[in-house]
């Protein structure tokens, strides 16, 4: 069998019998809180990795598996997990990334080996700690990105395009083939203490920090220096959605660059 979905256990697996059971496992779907809040940090998912980790490299143990083509799951299960085994794409559910459990995306980022990634993700920590693991030795394999992230108002004050320059120089250094990296900026609002506009003689509410640095941001000029820098991508898309227009204060349509590099057959 080279397909398994577990649901509804009510508790972290065990990953040991699962390998002895399905050695040519390709695919596998894990949910088995169903849609249970989780309470972090959590102690019974720190234990449930101790013991599959160290179970994937003990002496009569069947060893990790080789390789699995797609693993999908909410992230604080699949740290749980504790596959040490290369993965070819991760998805992840729903808004399955955000501030509280950043650090065990973190590990499981790390732990697999990727070379795909398929997830939304939201919270003032993402982005940052996101190019922290671009440049790190866990993205070395990464091909493959598909990635939405909703900008929050506790970022209002951040330079979001700094941040984005940051991410394409760790992108740069990647294997990459494939890029759709979302911004969704309509939580970007003023933080609710800012005097309203006629009071400050405009018309609409200024842009905040973050806004007017994704309003000036050429979204063709990266996607271009992305591709010219990396020279395996045949295919690029960068979005920022629902951004605030600095002359009416009104939501506008998506600001979006495209790149396509048709490979030749040698």
């Amino acid at each position: 069998m080279r397909r398994l979905t577990i649901r509804n256990d009510c508790r972290y697996p065990r990953l040991a019998p699962l390998i002895r059971a399905y050695p040519n496992l390709a695919y596998l779907n894990v949910n088995t809180f169903g849609d249970t809040a989780y309470h972090l940090p959590d102690p019974e998912a720190e234990a449930a990795r101790a013991v599959n980790v160290s179970s994937q490299h003990a002496a009569d143990a069947p060893g990790p598996w080789r390789r699995l083509e797609e693993i999908v799951g909410p992230i604080v299960e699949l740290y749980a997990l504790g596959l040490q085994a290369p993965v070819g794409l991760l998805r992840v559910p729903e808004f399955g990334i955000g501030d509280r459990n950043l650090d065990y995306f973190s590990t499981v980022f790390r732990d697999l080996q990727l070379r795909g990634i398929q997830f939304a993700a939201e919270g003032e920590l993402f982005l940052p700690r996101f190019v922290e693991l671009v440049r790190g030795p866990g993205a070395s394999f990464l091909e493959n990105i598909d990635l939405r992230v909703h900008l929050h108002r506790d970022q209002a004050d951040k330079d979001l395009a700094a941040v984005l320059d940051d991410l394409g120089s760790g992108l740069a250094r990647l294997p990459l083939r494939r890029l759709h990296l979302r911004l969704v900026a309509n939580e970007l609002r003023p933080p609710s203490h800012t005097q309203a506009p006629l009071l400050t003689g405009e018309l609409h509410t200024p842009l905040t920090p973050a806004e007017r640095s994704l309003d000036e941001f050429d979204v063709d000029a990266y996607v271009r220096r992305l591709a010219s820098a990396v020279d395996s991508l045949t295919e690029a898309v960068v979005e920022i959605q629902d951004l605030r227009q600095r002359s009416t204060g009104l939501r506008q349509s998506n600001k979006c660059g495209n790149f396509s590099r048709v490979v030749g057959s040698g």
